[in-house]
């Protein structure tokens, strides 16, 4: 972001608190890293991500380099004050007007609730309106059926496939790349 703004999405815009109140994103903190590496050993959360995060030492280099860089953003996505996910912005380019967002909801008890939607409706109020990017990237791994819903439910449109692009649990996957672009959000928010 090289001097860009790095306050949190609002989540109590008027679209994002209609679907869910009680959903905020805040910075994410290092002391929530002992939640973050028990996400990440959940089978069922991690079984889509590529980048293993086992231990503390690996999260908090994680954290680091998510923190560290002007061009990301990490944010605790929570609910009625209970830390149950993050939101990431990340790689922004203001030059070109680009950036990839993604989310982990890391409480399965909160699975299919709408956190994710209120999260990402937040995090594109963000990249759209407070940063004024065109293009919004979201990556995700051949069988993550979850995110292939959240994303097209949020417009995201499938742009194409890299095929066996990254190693989950030992096996090469497919990556699905899915964008939005600004002027297709404005459309769905006239």
């Amino acid at each position: 972001m090289r001097g860009g703004p790095r306050e949190a999405p609002d989540t109590q815009k008027k679209g994002c608190q209609e679907m869910n109140p009680d959903v905020k994103l805040s910075p994410f903190q290092a002391g929530d890293l002992d939640t973050l590496c028990r996400w990440r050993n959940h089978p069922e959360v991690s079984r889509f991500l590529s980048h293993r995060i086992k231990t503390l030492d690996q999260a908090a280099v994680w954290f680091q380099r998510m923190t560290g860089d002007p061009n990301n953003l990490l944010m605790g996505i929570t609910v009625d004050g209970k830390l149950v996910g993050y939101g990431i912005v990340e790689n922004v380019d203001l030059h070109s007007g680009k950036c990839e967002i993604g989310i982990v909801i890391g409480e399965p008890d909160f699975w299919g609730k709408g956190i994710g939607k209120t999260a990402v409706a937040a995090l594109l109020e963000y990249c759209f309106g407070k940063l004024q990017l065109n293009r919004v990237l979201a990556v995700m791994a051949r069988g993550n059926g979850r995110s292939v819903a959240l994303f097209e439910n949020s417009g995201f449109t499938h742009e194409g496939t890299l095929r066996e692009a990254t190693l989950i649990n030992g096996e090469h996957t497919d990556l699905f790349l899915y964008s939005l672009l600004k002027r297709e959000y404005l459309d769905a928010h006239a």
